[in-house]
């Protein structure tokens, strides 16, 4: 079951590191944009569709990293003030519902992504990109936040 663990945190940190270097491309493609704008009068619209789907990729493969290093936005007013056996319970019982959830979501995401496939979805911008590969950053995402989910509930049964 290490081997396991390990291995997932390995998958997630390798996912955060490239996540890392979405960000920095992101920023430059945000720079060059309101560089275009705003000094050249002439605005780039490539520079705005990708970074809306470089968005949808940070929001949904950096899940499992920021879940690894435990940075998620929680509230632990209530939490904080149960006894430790509580504690686990609690975080055992969310655990199961997140990984229904991310089992929800990557089905969804599957079948929404072949539905685009299939019908040729594609972006109403001047790049008429094919959405089905935005749609498949979803599941694909929430494959890795699944990962760890599983890998929390392990690490619980230690």
């Amino acid at each position: 079951m290490n081997k396991i663990v390990k291995l997932i945190d390995k998958i997630n940190t390798l996912v955060g590191y490239f996540t890392g270097f979405v960000t920095f491309f992101l920023l430059l493609l945000v720079l060059w944009g309101v560089f275009a704008r705003y000094i050249l009068r002439s605005p780039s619209h490539v520079a705005l569709e990708i970074s809306g789907y470089l968005m949808v990729l940070l929001t949904f493969l950096g899940a499992g990293y920021i879940h690894l290093q435990k940075k998620h936005v929680s509230v632990e007013v209530l939490t904080s003030r149960l006894p430790e056996k509580f504690k686990k319970i609690h975080e055992i019982t969310v655990n199961i519902v997140l990984l229904l959830f991310s089992l929800i979501v990557i089905y969804e995401g599957i079948e929404f992504t072949i539905l685009a496939f299939k019908e040729n979805y594609r972006s109403t911008s001047l790049l008429n990109f094919p959405l089905w590969t935005v749609f498949i950053i979803i599941p694909i995402g929430m494959f890795f936040f699944l990962l760890q989910i599983i890998r929390n509930l392990i690490r619980g049964k230690e």
